[in-house]
C-alpha cells in the first residue's frame, strides 16, 4: 500500500517522535468495536491519546495539522472533582483506515513498547480489509465483504480491556465468515 502524505516544513522528526512518545505513554492504538441493531459487528480502527495539559493538547493536534492527519479533540468536563483529578480531560482521536495508517506509518520507527506490536496489528488489518472490502455479486452488483475470520481474530489479539467484546460474540456476527 503506497501512501503519500504532504508533510508541512514545520513538522520535524523529533516532532514525529515526540507524537510517538506521547501516543505510547499517554495513548493507546486499537480498535472499537460495537454491534449494529442488525447483528452486524462494526470494527474502527484508531488512534488515541489523552491528556489534561493544554499545551500537550494544541502541540500534538499542531503536528497532526502539519502531518496532515485529522484528529478530533473531544473535552471532557470532569465532575468529580476531588484530590486526585481536578483537571477537565481531551480525548484527541484519529480514525478512518487512510488517516490511521498514515500517522502509524511515521510514528511506528520510533515506538519501543508493546504498542509497537498494536500498530502492526492494525496496519495488517487495514491491509486485508483493502485488499478483500469490495466483491461483486453474481449481477456485477457490488457489495461489502464479509469479515474474515483472521481479521476478527487479529481484533481481537490487542484488545484486552475487560470490557473488550469477546472473539466469540465477534465471531457470531452475522457479517463475519463461518
Amino acid at each position: 500500500m503506497v501512501i503519500f502524505l504532504r508533510i508541512s516544513t514545520l513538522v520535524s522528526n523529533t516532532d514525529i517522535a515526540w507524537l510517538a512518545g506521547m501516543i505510547e505513554s499517554e495513548g493507546s492504538i486499537s480498535f472499537q468495536t460495537y454491534l449494529r441493531k442488525n447483528g452486524n459487528i462494526c470494527i474502527v480502527p484508531f488512534v488515541r491519546m489523552t491528556n489534561t495539559d493544554v499545551k500537550i493538547i494544541k502541540e500534538f493536534l499542531r503536528i497532526c495539522e502539519g502531518i496532515n492527519v485529522k484528529a478530533t479533540d473531544y473535552m471532557r468536563v470532569n465532575l468529580n472533582k476531588n484530590i486526585f483529578s481536578n483537571k477537565d480531560c481531551c480525548n484527541i482521536r484519529i480514525e478512518k483506515m487512510e488517516r490511521v495508517v498514515n500517522l502509524i506509518n511515521l510514528i511506528v520507527p520510533y515506538m519501543k513498547s508493546f504498542k509497537k506490536k498494536n500498530a502492526s496489528v492494525v496496519l495488517s488489518f487495514i491491509e486485508s480489509r483493502q485488499k478483500n472490502l469490495l466483491n461483486r455479486d453474481n449481477l456485477g452488483r457490488i457489495i461489502r465483504s464479509r469479515y474474515s475470520k483472521n481479521e476478527v481474530e487479529l481484533v481481537a489479539s490487542i484488545r484486552t480491556h475487560r470490557r473488550a467484546m469477546p472473539l466469540s460474540e465477534m465471531l457470531c456476527a452475522p457479517n463475519v465468515e463461518k
